[in-house]
């Protein structure tokens, strides 16, 4: 007849097992605060950018409303 034996044991207890490590998390992808002054930089040296060159307030609007747009969803996509 076959025997049924419960496995009482924990993998360690078999011989030639090895203990897995845990997996490692990565790190949070977080935007710091040099990645925010960064991004703030960019939008600056931007805007100014297109104002010397264009030396018109609307364009230089527009630039500057599209730049804190990016610049928010790269603060906001990096959370």
């Amino acid at each position: 007849m076959d025997r049924i034996v419960a496995n009482t044991g924990s993998a360690s207890d078999v011989l030639g097992a090895t203990r897995q490590r845990p997996a490692r998390r990565r790190p949070a992808r977080r935007l710091g605060t040099k990645g925010l002054l960064a991004v703030t930089n960019g939008v600056l040296a931007g805007v100014g950018g297109v104002y010397l060159t264009t030396v018109s307030l609307p364009a230089t609007g527009i630039a500057a409303a599209a730049a804190v747009i990016i610049g928010g969803l790269a603060v906001i996509v990096h959370r």
